[in-house]
């Protein structure tokens, strides 16, 4: 799954190329902010493609309702597994 954020030069989010919780001065509080929104486009990103590939295997319609309701045979109600506890 490939991230598509626009870290192209002059771009707000370029200077953060690279940049991790690890290699960065924690009390610039601007610095880490920026960190912060970069890293929440990341996560919304990889939250929609998830979604698209969900969508693509049929797990789930545009509206985010699950397809298939069936459960496994292990899961349903009459089944003699037991989970353990």
């Amino acid at each position: 799954m490939a991230l598509h954020l626009d870290t192209t030069p002059g771009n707000e989010l370029s200077e953060l190329d690279g940049l991790t919780l690890a290699n960065v001065d924690l009390g610039d509080a601007a610095l880490i902010a920026r960190l912060s929104k970069r890293d929440r486009l990341a996560a919304g990103e990889r939250i929609r493609e998830a979604v698209r590939h969900m969508q693509e295997l049929g797990v789930i319609d545009v509206d985010g309702n699950r397809l298939n309701k069936e459960l496994p045979a292990d899961m349903r109600e009459d089944s003699s597994t037991d989970f353990g506890g």
